[in-house]
């Protein structure tokens, strides 16, 4: 027996010189069938908890989506919101009806509203109509353009009675039109 082969053997209580047998180590193919095994339930754990947390990371929501639209180019220089609808102003035509300093005709161009005979009675028409804390079911923004309209005939006492009406009643764009010939 060689060197290496008896440092190999380990020797038992029982030796050969004892009357005994020499104690082999086992060799891989020996091994118990218990070191050979997997833990599945701690994989199958670790397989739960990396499914868990790819649930909870991923996100499930619909991506936004991006549609080109050609804007018609407007023709200022601004940039105009193409869907705005443009501002159709409020038309007050004034004609004077006779000598005196009440006799005038005034008429507001809306529909179903009959003439207003005095200026005060103009007043509280746009008043009324006008958007503010207590009314916000009024027809006009206050920066709603008004036109005064005045008939060629007309008193300038009565355009200006008119125009007083419509800055006491708060509104911001007021302008007078040139009076209209023939009336």
């Amino acid at each position: 027996m060689t060197l290496l082969a008896r440092a190999r053997r380990t020797p038992d209580s029982a030796a050969p010189e004892n009357g005994g047998a020499y104690h082999r180590p086992l060799s891989r193919r020996h091994r118990s069938e218990s070191d050979l095994r997997l833990n599945l339930v701690s994989m199958i754990d670790v397989v739960f908890l990396l499914f868990m947390y790819f649930l909870l990371t991923a996100n499930f929501t619909l991506g936004e989506e991006v549609y080109l639209i050609d804007v018609p180019q407007t023709r200022a220089a601004g940039f105009d919101d193409p869907f705005e609808l443009p501002e159709r102003p409020l038309t007050i035509r004034i004609a004077t009806i006779g000598p005196g300093a009440a006799d005038c005709s005034i008429r507001i161009d809306l529909p179903g509203l009959a003439p207003t005979p005095t200026f005060e009675d103009l007043f509280r028409r746009l008043e009324d109509h006008r958007v503010r804390p207590g009314n916000p079911t009024g027809l006009f923004m206050p920066d709603n353009p008004i036109h005064i309209v005045p008939t060629a005939g007309t008193r300038w006492e009565h355009t200006i009675e008119a125009l007083n009406a419509c800055l006491r009643a708060q509104y911001t764009s007021v302008r007078l039109i040139e009076p209209a010939a023939g009336g």
